[in-house]
């Protein structure tokens, strides 16, 4: 039988609840959490409905337990699922706090927190999507005691007003700045790509999906070429879309400018070759690959959809409005045209991530958090 972690004297015991171990903005963001979390003040816990995905051995390498427990987060026919509730409330009520990162909003989740008498519990909203039924997500937002959001544009679009605006909170995602660091260029990259001296080259961090806005970036590589402007994009992210941004790719006739490399371990390395980074979803939370770019010093082009804040003045990049494909076109080449902007733009980015998005501040927020709520509780 596998040993459990001793729990430490005065720790108080946290427990995470997430979907997976993919390589996701919750999950990563979570994975960063857990690496700096004081194990003097919390012992954690992490239960999820699937251990499966690519970070599965970095959470296990962290020494917490890990649990797989689909039974606690759980969606469907109600008369079904209520015999899941009790043994679900047992294994909670062991916990001091229980803090979801599911995006998604599952029916037994706060159930078995309420009938748990789980002292605090805290739930964290990550993009702009309601995903799950409405009336899940209003059951969750009503018996939080804190709802965590990412970004300033996300807890302004769901909690602007009503009930569960005072139980608001905005913490934003960190980014280990010692992993991602600005890095000597990589010229090798533009020559494997086959880009002529002048062209431009920009990353596109994202797992490919129509929720991540290739498409446009797809656009814009036509229109530039149509005006004798090289740019090169490179893709790099798993494949969610079943091939069907390569085919965009080659209906558009630019799949001699669009690259897709796949799932990047090493994304520093493959910044370091390219000019900027772009990405302009539709709708996006406190990016992780934004912050990465950031950190390492790369100069960005983003879509005004949420994302945009973690800019701040806008030293550190291009902002462009929905439909402005030929702005984006021109943000583009300019960076890959002016080496002293990409200079200024990137280290203003550098000392941007620096001095808001540490690792550490967001370890520190979320802990102070946590003893607040407690606090609160114990009155």
């Amino acid at each position: 039988m596998k040993r459990l972690p001793i729990r430490r004297p005065g720790a108080r015991r946290v427990l995470f609840m997430n979907h997976d171990m993919t390589a996701g903005g919750a999950e990563r963001a979570l994975l960063n959490l857990l690496s700096r979390l004081d194990r003097g003040r919390f012992q954690p816990t992490l239960w999820v409905r699937s251990r499966k995905g690519d970070l599965r051995e970095a959470y296990e390498a962290l020494g917490i337990e890990v649990r797989e427990q689909r039974w606690a987060m759980q969606e469907g026919a109600r008369r079904r699922l209520i015999w899941n509730l009790p043994v679900a409330a047992v294994g909670l009520s062991r916990f001091d706090v229980v803090h979801s990162f599911c995006s998604n909003a599952w029916w037994t989740e706060p159930w078995a927190v309420r009938l748990g008498r789980v002292p605090a519990y805290l739930i964290r909203k990550s993009d702009l999507y309601r995903h799950g039924p409405v009336r899940s997500w209003e059951v969750r937002e009503r018996m939080a005691d804190r709802i965590v959001a990412v970004t300033e544009h996300i807890a302004e679009a769901f909690y602007a007003d009503g009930p569960a605006s005072r139980k608001v909170q905005v913490i934003r995602n960190g980014v280990d700045t010692e992993l991602f660091r600005p890095m000597p260029p990589d010229l090798e990259l533009r020559r494997r790509l086959g880009v002529p001296e002048g062209g431009a080259v920009l990353a596109c961090v994202a797992n490919l999906s129509p929720y991540k806005g290739q498409l446009p970036v797809l656009i814009a590589l036509a229109l530039a070429k149509a005006t004798d402007r090289t740019v090169h994009v490179v893709f790099a992210g798993r494949d969610l879309a079943d091939g069907e941004v390569q085919r965009w790719a080659a209906e558009l006739g630019v799949a001699d400018r669009a690259h897709f490399v796949g799932l990047v371990n090493d994304v520093p390395r493959l910044l370091a070759g390219c000019d900027g980074m772009v990405l302009v979803s539709p709708r996006e939370g406190c990016s992780n690959a934004v912050l990465e770019a950031m950190a390492c010093g790369i100069p960005l082009v983003l879509s005004a959809a949420g994302a945009e804040e973690l800019l701040g003045d806008g030293e550190a990049g291009f902002v462009i409005g929905k439909g402005e494909l030929d702005r984006m076109v021109d943000r583009m080449w300019t960076l890959g045209r002016e080496p002293e902007l990409r200079r200024r733009m990137g280290e203003a980015a550098r000392r941007r991530a620096l001095a808001a998005f540490s690792l550490d501040r967001m370890a520190k927020e979320y802990m102070d958090l946590y003893d607040e709520v407690l606090e609160e509780k114990a009155r």
